[in-house]
């Protein structure tokens, strides 16, 4: 959280080169934990700055990473992490498990959860990322977004991108709008890739948010737990 700064928030707001996306990784939702992982921040800091993020930048989606069951974390304690993620909700997270990597100064601790709670733990996370995205790209159905097409998926027949909040996007069309800046217009999703169809001719939508979220956000009612 110590390096974006307000200045990096304004920057992503105003400049139309930065995308509406920001991987901020809260790795754990209890300040202990934080400070036994050797976090520099709190908590209480880390939602701060989210809530001046999205003060600021009130379209912008959030990505994050979670390590679940690190060594004498709590059931209470992973319930603060899960409730950091419920009162977030993060467009993108990468969820593990605990495991000892060698050079690393948790090596020196005893891996004191047991792995079925560990597992528990883990996949409660992923049941509750799921549902936000579900609900996320269930809001985008309808609307459309300028894509910067990438690559064929992997069978060749679609084409893939991203939008400016990295939603991953697939649709028809050839090979000459790889490297462009087409208009998509969402009809479905699958898990969590968004479908869609060209369509040049509609405006595109700047915000990878409901209007009713983007003005949550702005009144600050993101709560900071103290």
């Amino acid at each position: 959280p110590i390096d974006i700064t307000r200045e990096l928030m304004e920057a992503i707001r105003d400049l139309p080169s930065l995308c509406e996306f920001v991987h901020f990784p809260i790795q754990a939702g209890s300040s202990r934990i934080l400070r036994k992982m050797h976090r520099i921040y709190t908590k209480e800091q880390y939602f701060e700055k989210v809530a001046l993020l999205r003060e600021i930048v009130p379209n912008v989606s959030l990505g994050t990473d979670i390590i679940v069951g690190f060594p004498t974390e709590t059931e209470e304690e992973f319930q603060e992490t899960y409730d950091a993620m419920r009162e977030i909700r993060y467009s993108v997270a990468f969820i593990f498990a605990y495991s000892p990597r060698k050079g690393t100064p948790a090596m020196r601790w005893k891996d004191d959860i047991p792995e079925e709670i560990k597992l528990d733990r883990l996949q409660r996370l992923m049941n509750l990322q799921e549902k936000i995205m579900n609900e996320e790209r269930s809001q985008m159905l309808g609307n459309t977004y300028e894509v910067l097409v990438e690559r064929f998926n992997k069978d060749g027949k679609l084409l893939k991108g991203r939008t400016r909040c990295w939603k991953k996007v697939i649709f028809e069309g050839d090979a000459s709008l790889i490297g462009t800046l087409p208009l998509i217009q969402v009809h479905s999703f699958s898990h969590q890739t968004l479908i869609g169809e060209l369509n040049q001719i509609a405006e595109s939508s700047p915000h990878c948010l409901s209007k009713e979220m983007q003005e949550v956000y702005k009144a600050g009612s993101l709560p900071v737990k103290r």
